[in-house]
């Protein structure tokens, strides 16, 4: 499978989406993003959390937007995205884990969807209120693809 880049070229782009845990319900809506409302998706990766071997502790990051701590490892591997265009699942409970990138890596994974509604689509969390795995005042930063004109 080619990488996106070798695939679509220089009409590729990249928009973050910032999810913010606003508390414990488990269900994170996304913010209406208008800049993706209209575009067509080709792919989507998220940082997995990050090991540091020299501590022998997961390292705490922050989004880069609004510098408020991502969310642990414990909840990351328990989060799961649903892409909705209108009411019907582009994608449906997928885990989050399954588009970890490393920053090293040169593919993400493909999706393609030509719309999608991000005011309707979402990340949850199993289990939010298990201890220590999710508190409010967190985010998820998702990074979309896109195909915008050359």
């Amino acid at each position: 499978m080619k990488n996106l880049y070798e695939q679509y070229g220089n009409q590729v782009r990249i928009h973050p989406v910032e999810i913010q845990v606003n508390g414990t319900s488990g269900k994170y809506f996304f913010p209406d993003d208008s800049i993706l409302r209209n575009e067509t998706i080709i792919g989507l990766a998220v940082l997995p959390p990050t090991f540091d071997l020299e501590n022998s502790a997961y390292l705490t990051l922050n989004s880069p937007e609004t510098d408020r701590p991502l969310i642990g490892v414990d909840a990351f591997y328990n989060a799961y995205v649903s892409l909705l265009d209108n009411n019907k699942f582009v994608i449906n409970q997928q885990p989050l884990a399954y588009y970890a990138i490393d920053q090293a890596d040169k593919d993400v994974q493909q999706i393609y969807t030509s719309s999608f509604t991000p005011s309707k689509s979402y990340v949850t969390v199993a289990a939010p209120t298990t201890a220590n795995r999710l508190s409010a005042g967190q985010s998820i930063v998702l990074h979309f693809f896109y195909l915008g004109s050359e």
